[in-house]
């Protein structure tokens, strides 16, 4: 765990720390040695225990590996380009630099060039330059003892002339002698030999880098120590000691010692300016806070114009200002006259900011609460005006109270004030119903639907016999407005004067629809004679008693004039009125008046349907 937090410690500090190396230089000119010197003290650092060069990924560490191998086997790398960043880690001590090394691509500025293609040239410089902290120029070492100027400087020089001003104002130069083991006859060991070579065999490079005052170092190095080559120029790995190379270590350590100063006085700068940033807010803030000081004291700034945000300064004062605003509106609650310009007070406050709302929260508490007050007491006021005044808006007027205070304080009279409207609405509608007289087939319609509505409206208070027994008229009314058969029986006659020879006659709606005349002398007579009547509402049913002695002679009719004289054929009835006999012959059965009786019984309709009809429809006393 420990080394995973070194890692992760170590991986920050270092991009942080990031060096873009940029080298430059022709073919041949040691590159690829100079890179294998970096592999060497790569495996020595290992080795020792002590990180001098690290590899940070998998290519650097496969390109080190292969340079280290190719030594090894007593060979030296062969002209090579590297085409990945090799990335490593240098570190001494405490200091420490991310390097990434990248290879200028000369052979294809040289192609720009010799096609003429200049933008496309400076283009790749200006891309390399802008890139990179350190430009590492590579001079070959193993030239000076010949005399000869140095290979690639054509190369260099074409470079340098293309870079422009804003690109190299923050560049460093590295001037690398390679392979400087092998100047033999022309001492070049130190910073100063350097210099002065090249002032001697390249004079324009150095005079471009004095001229642009380019921080330069000098830096001879070699792969090889003095005994690290066979008689045959080959490498014995086991004794190659690179040397030179703590020059371009210091080069790079001081590099990103620059940079980590940098960032320290970007850091100071930008917390300055923090500071100054912050005083000033802080100024303006006072500035503000005082402004909104002013608008909550000023009694004509709007509630709604008042600051949402409130500063610990200001919120005596707001609290201060809306008590003032809550006593105003107490006053105008306590005097209104109706429910809405309650609730008009109460809107002022609607649109309250929940700061505000927090400040002053008991107060608002308080107004509610006053306000709920006075509307009950109006809603109640109303309900009493309207009981008073008779004007049919009582019932509207219970319905609100009781609709916002269902517990409220006047709650159990005003309750009782509806059930006594609705008692009174019941029993009106009841004899509402009971008052539709049935004289016809339509007056029968009109009490069946008046039934029905009855039962939607008031179906519920009822008990559960009589909800049945309305039901069940409203359905046999439904029945009697129907055409359908019924099946009758005559049962008996009875209560004549005397032994008679008695008849019976059944007319419906004008026709004769049965006839019964053989009963014999009796003085009632047990029929049990079954008739089929086909009937509906409207229709008239009479019945004759009729004489046979000494002379046919009718003695009684029994009348059914209403809707319903289908009863006739199911119940005992009365004459409704009686016969009077012939001046010179017959029976004045008006003046005697005996008491016949005609008994029927139908299957359609029981002595309940018949109790049911007569209580409930005609006449409907039981309404």
């Amino acid at each position: 765990m420990a080394s995973s937090e070194t890692n992760a410690s170590e991986s920050q500090e270092g991009s942080e720390n990031l060096i873009r190396v940029q080298m430059l230089g022709g073919t041949g000119v040691g590159k690829t040695c100079f890179v294998a010197g970096l592999a060497l003290l790569n495996e020595q650092s290992n080795r020792q225990s002590f990180v001098l060069v690290k590899d940070k990924d998998n290519e650097t560490k496969a390109v080190f590996d292969s340079l280290r191998e190719i030594l090894a086997g007593g060979r030296w790398p062969g002209k090579t380009s590297l085409l990945n960043t090799l990335r490593f880690v240098v570190k001494r001590g405490r200091q420490r630099a991310n390097v990434e090394l990248s290879d200028f691509a000369g052979e294809s500025f040289t192609d720009s060039m010799q096609r003429g293609n200049e933008t496309q040239a400076a283009l790749q410089v200006q891309t390399m330059v802008g890139e990179a902290d350190l430009l590492a120029v590579l001079l070959d070492g193993s030239l000076v003892d010949d005399g000869d100027d140095f290979a690639g400087a054509p190369l260099i020089q074409a470079v340098f002339e293309r870079m422009e001003s804003d690109n190299q104002r923050d560049l460093e130069v590295a001037v690398i002698l390679t392979k400087s083991d092998l100047c033999r006859e022309v001492s070049v060991h130190t910073a100063d030999d350097l210099k002065q070579l090249v002032e001697q065999r390249s004079p324009d490079i150095y005079k471009f880098l004095a001229d642009h005052s380019i921080p330069t170092h000098w830096i001879p190095l070699s792969v090889c120590g003095p005994e690290a080559t066979d008689s045959d120029g080959n490498p014995i790995y086991e004794k190659l000691s690179p040397f030179g190379y703590q020059a371009f270590f210091d080069a790079l350590l001081s590099r990103g010692q620059q940079k980590r100063i940098r960032r320290y006085q970007y850091i100071g700068i930008a917390l300055f300016a923090l500071l100054l940033a912050a005083a000033g807010w802080w100024q303006m803030r006072a500035s503000d806070i005082a402004a909104d000081g002013n608008s909550i004291e000023d009694i004509a700034t709007p509630l709604d114009r008042l600051p949402a945000a409130i500063a610990a300064e200001n919120e005596q004062k707001l609290v201060d200002r809306y008590t003032k605003e809550f006593s105003s509106a107490h006053s105008a609650i306590d005097q209104s006259g109706n429910v809405e310009s309650v609730q008009l007070e109460l809107d002022r406050f609607k649109n309250m900011p929940e700061e505000h709302r927090t400040l002053v929260a008991g107060q608002w508490e308080e107004l509610q609460k006053n306000a709920s007050r006075r509307t009950e007491e109006l809603l109640y006021e109303a309900v009493t005006n309207a009981e008073k005044l008779g004007t049919g808006e009582l019932t509207a007027a219970i319905a609100k109270y009781l609709g916002a205070f269902p517990q409220g304080r006047y709650a159990d009279a005003v309750t009782k004030k509806l059930n006594d409207v609705n008692q009174a609405r019941y029993l009106t509608a009841r004899g509402k119903v009971r008052n539709i007289p049935v004289t016809s087939a339509t007056a029968l319609r009109n009490k069946k639907e008046a039934i029905e509505k009855f039962l939607e409206d008031y179906g519920n208070v009822l008990d559960d016999g009589e909800r049945s027994a309305i039901a069940s008229a409203r359905d046999i009314a439904a029945d009697l407005m129907s055409s359908r058969q019924y099946h009758c029986k005559l049962v008996r006659t009875k209560g004549l004067d005397q032994p008679r020879d008695h008849g019976v006659q059944v007319i419906v709606d004008g026709t004769q629809i049965a006839n019964f005349d053989d009963s014999g002398d009796v003085r009632e007579k047990s029929w049990n004679r079954d008739l089929t009547v086909t009937w509906q509402a409207g229709k008239s049913v009479h019945i004759k008693l009729l004489d046979f002695d000494g002379g046919d002679q009718d003695m009684a009719y029994f009348d059914g004039t209403n809707p319903i004289a289908i009863c006739l054929l199911a119940k005992t009835s009365e004459p409704t009125r009686y016969a009077e006999g012939g001046e010179w012959f017959g029976i004045n059965f008006q003046r005697d008046r005996p008491p016949f009786r005609i008994e029927f019984t139908c299957t359609e309709l029981p002595e309940a349907d018949l109790k049911i009809i007569s209580d409930y429809i005609l006449p409907g006393e039981a309404w």
